[in-house]
């Protein structure tokens, strides 16, 4: 039987029109994608034309014609492979004129293997560089990439384009590395799609063009400025720093009455139609649990305002019975999050929540949750998706360390060392043993990677070297690389919850005060 398509509006129509039926909607993306010739969906979408969209469109009517609108797979393939050119065709080699094989850094470093370590870290910026071709930005419409003039720096792995919040902890660790140049070029790549656009979007893909992420763009202009100095920079951008800002004012803002009051607050929201492109199969295969298109469309619009939250996919969108239980058909997120994203004491309640846990298993008498030996997970909620327990990702622990050393409280800060201490021996055990870095781990081991979710772990890994060398930059002097936990000794001192004033309760407001404005985009 052939399967009908659905229409998904991922692009900015006047931006990207002529390959919108390509790479976005269609019945060519609908085909393509259901006959599961790929593991991964996201392989189709990055591949590049050989003839022109409305060639290309001419063909596959022909194709369709002949095959009585319902090939086989094998005619799938066939017909892939001779009108697109495999995903990665956009790139050229490119080095960072910038790396240096010596940073600075390094001597805050004590310990002789970390110190190798970050070395070895360091060099993978060379590993992880993107020049776009001159051919993109000469026949766009050939390709699904969006064209930054400048080179960039990727996540690594399935991502093998800019993705705008893994670019704030990549660019912190690039600074570390003393690559002002390539930062900068970084970017004016932003700014150049905020000038353009309006916004940046989720990555560096038209069919990312209706989304965007948590948004990062001035915290990461105030790094970059910290290090350079280049106060020009910023006189020269400021009125497109500006612009962005109120791009989620105007686009992603409710107002909100409580008693006499309006409040305005911020949400993550897309109202885009049809299934994400980079995971179509996956989306269309799970909304057939939906009736009619009205809920299809409004579950497509769920999964693609919690890609923008940068969180795809946790419990934390899950509201079976009021819960954060479930499952992924069962998220309500465009109808929670605006209250999610600015209340001070629930955003990232459950994060903290999570470290207490870890931190004072033994006090608390928390059982196996509480044994975790490579770092905070997201959350203590066991779904099988990717932002929820077992796993731990670098951009978390970075918040909560930093988020608890700026509080100035001396119990906070030690937990700070603590967290670090265990993230940096998990990853450096890790990678001792398989030579990689990866986008987020398992907590319940030190030296195991994450999984779960809708596609395999990936290596790279642009943020988590970031984070890694900023913690060694932090604690370089006292960090080891001594892979011994002493699992039955609290890492903290007592700890007070029961809701009464305690130095938690005044740490944890100060935390949260200090996250809320980073995942924002207010800093600066």
């Amino acid at each position: 039987m052939p399967h009908s398509h659905v229409r998904t509006d991922c692009c900015l129509e006047h931006h990207f029109m002529s390959t919108r039926n390509i790479y976005c909607h269609g019945e060519l993306l609908h085909t393509i994608q259901m006959a599961s010739i790929f593991s991964d969906s996201k392989t189709f979408v990055d591949m590049k034309l050989k003839s022109l969209p409305n060639i290309t469109l001419e063909n596959f009517n022909q194709f369709m014609d002949t095959t009585s609108r319902n090939p086989t797979r094998d005619q799938v393939i066939d017909f892939v492979n001779k009108t697109f050119d495999p995903a990665g065709s956009e790139f050229e080699n490119w080095e960072p004129n910038d790396w240096t094989e010596n940073a600075e850094f390094f001597n805050h470093v004590r310990d002789v293997e970390l110190k190798e370590w970050a070395k070895k870290l360091n060099a993978l910026w060379k590993f992880l560089g993107r020049k776009i071709k001159d051919d993109v930005k000469n026949n766009p419409d050939l390709y699904s990439i969006i064209y930054v003039p400048n080179p960039v720096i990727v996540p690594g792995g399935r991502f093998r384009e800019f993705y705008y919040w893994d670019s704030y902890w990549i660019v912190r660790g690039l600074l570390l590395s003393e690559m002002t140049e390539t930062v900068k070029g970084m970017l004016q790549n932003f700014l150049s799609i905020v000038d353009e656009y309006g916004f940046i979007p989720n990555g560096g893909r038209i069919y990312y063009s209706m989304r965007s992420q948590p948004p990062l763009l001035i915290p990461m202009i105030q790094s970059y400025l910290e290090k350079s100095n280049d106060t020009q920079f910023i006189k020269d951008n400021i009125h497109i720093m500006e612009k962005e800002f109120n791009y989620w004012l105007t686009n992603h803002t409710v107002m909100v009455k409580k008693g006499d009051r309006m409040f305005r607050l911020v949400r993550y929201f897309d109202l885009s139609s049809g299934p994400r492109p980079e995971s179509y199969r996956e989306d269309f295969q799970s909304a057939k649990i939906f009736r009619t298109e009205g809920e299809k469309e409004a579950y497509y619009s769920e999964l693609k305002a919690a890609a923008e939250s940068g969180w795809d996919f946790s419990s934390r969108w899950f509201i079976l019975n009021a819960t954060n239980k479930g499952k992924l058909t069962q998220k309500y997120l465009l109808k929670m999050l605006s209250f999610d994203i600015l209340n001070k004491y629930h955003f990232y309640k459950t994060l903290l929540a999570n470290a207490l846990v870890v931190l004072s298993s033994t006090a608390e008498g928390r059982g196996d949750r509480g044994s975790n030996l490579g770092g905070i997970p997201a959350t203590l909620e066991q779904s099988g998706e990717q932002w929820d327990y077992p796993n731990a990702w670098p951009p978390l622990q970075y918040i909560m360390i930093y988020a608890l050393d700026a509080s100035g409280d001396d119990w906070a800060k030690e937990l700070a060392y603590q967290i670090s201490e265990k993230w940096v021996r998990s990853n450096y055990k890790t990678f001792n043993e398989t030579s990689a870095m990866y986008e987020k781990y398992d907590a319940t081991v030190s030296g195991g990677h994450g999984s779960g979710g809708e596609y395999n772990v990936q290596l790279g890994f642009g943020w988590t070297n970031g984070v890694i060398m900023e913690l060694l930059d932090k604690y370089g002097d006292r960090l080891t690389a001594e892979d011994r936990f002493e699992d039955n000794k609290p890492l903290v001192a007592s700890i007070a919850v029961d809701g009464s004033v305690s130095t938690f309760g005044q740490v944890l407001t100060l935390v949260l005060a200090l996250v809320v404005p980073l995942v924002i985009g207010c800093i600066g």
